[in-house]
Parts: structure tokens; sequence; C-alpha cells
């Protein structure tokens, strides 16, 4: 390859794979110090509006982009969705009641020592 090449992609996505992306970032902000007490950190999160973040033109060519967090002890979503308003709404509500389901099934799995 020259050093002046560029590589572009085709395209993004094939037939063969949805138009979906996931991404869990993890527990941020947790606590570290002794009995609980929070951890010192030089930056912190902070869930204020920061504007637009990238172009009109960078089109995301994502159907549902979902990204997760814990954040403050709470498990935290944030769902975009290019998809009717309807099929969104019954995305969300489906998406809420299986990990509702999956969090109940944890904490009784949890209290049987199973």
């Amino acid at each position: 390859m020259k050093p002046t090449q560029v590589i572009t992609p085709k395209c993004y996505l094939t037939d063969d794979l949805p138009a979906v992306s996931f991404n869990y970032l993890g527990q941020l902000g947790q606590l570290g110090g002794e009995a609980g007490q929070p951890r010192h950190q030089d930056w912190t999160l902070i869930d204020d509006g920061c504007g637009s973040v990238m172009a009109n033109e960078n089109d995301s060519h994502l159907l549902l982009d979902i990204n997760g967090l814990i954040q403050a002890g709470r498990l935290q979503f944030s769902i975009s969705s290019r998809l009717p308003q309807t099929q969104t709404q019954i995305f969300i509500t489906a998406f809420g009641q299986a990990l509702n389901s999956v969090i109940s099934a944890s904490r009784q799995q949890a209290q049987s020592g199973d």
C-alpha cells in the first residue's frame, strides 16, 4: 500500500448483517473507596446536553443504536432508532420487559444459591 493511498469501505453492512449496534460501556463512576465511599477521581461524567456531536452529513446506517452503562449504581440505556415510531416503542417496551425478566431470574438464582 502506498503511503498516500486511502482505504475506504464500499459499504458498512451486507445483507447478512442486521443494522443494529449494541454497546455496553460498563460501570462508570462506581464506588471504589473504603466502606462504600466514592473514590477520588480527577474527572466525572455528567448527563448535561452537549449539542450536536456529529455532523448532519454523517448519517448513521443503523436502524437501532443501543448504548448501555451503569452510572451511579443505575443501569441506563440510550436507544437511537430509525424505525417508525410505533415499532420503536414496541422494541423499547419489549427490551425493558426482557431486561426485567433477566434481573428477576438473576435475583431468584442468587437467593436460591444455584
